[in-house]
């Protein structure tokens, strides 16, 4: 990663730019905006009618993360942190399977056949497959860590 930092640097420096710069602010503004966000959502006063809206602000800005994580390890090999994707892929699991399974389950024993297409099922069947895919992905970073 140095040699591509470098040899950038000196393009951008032979054309009159300034090099590469650091990536601080980006993340701090990002992890600002994703604070202030959730806590738009939760500071209203607790009540149980406001936890399934907060908690799918929660499920949808983990498979953000997640996902945004993931397109980085695919896409800009050798930038990205195995940790921080493992720690996304986790936080979606969790988040996004393990949440919204009981959901999903529950929509379809009470509707069996006439659910299978609305959207709301749809939907949530998305953020489980987003789940699954976050678990499969913690289990082979955890994996690729111990050298297997």
């Amino acid at each position: 990663m140095r040699v591509l930092d470098a040899r950038a640097g000196a393009e951008l420096a032979a054309e009159g730019l300034e090099g590469p710069r650091s990536l601080t602010p980006a993340v701090l503004g990002s992890v600002i905006f994703y604070w202030c966000v959730l806590a738009r959502f939760m500071e209203n006063s607790s009540s149980w009618h406001r936890v399934a809206p907060t908690a799918m602000v929660w499920q949808l800005l983990a498979g953000l993360v997640f996902l945004s994580a993931l397109a980085r390890a695919l896409y800009l090999p050798g930038t990205s942190d195995g940790r921080t994707l493992c720690a996304g892929a986790l936080a979606s699991f969790a988040l996004c399977l393990c949440w919204e399974m009981p959901s999903v389950v529950q929509i379809l024993a009470e509707n069996s056949s006439a659910a299978l297409l609305t959207p709301e099922l749809l939907f949530r069947l998305g953020l489980c497959c987003v789940g699954v895919l976050g678990g499969l992905c913690a289990v082979r970073c955890c994996r690729a860590g111990q050298g297997a």
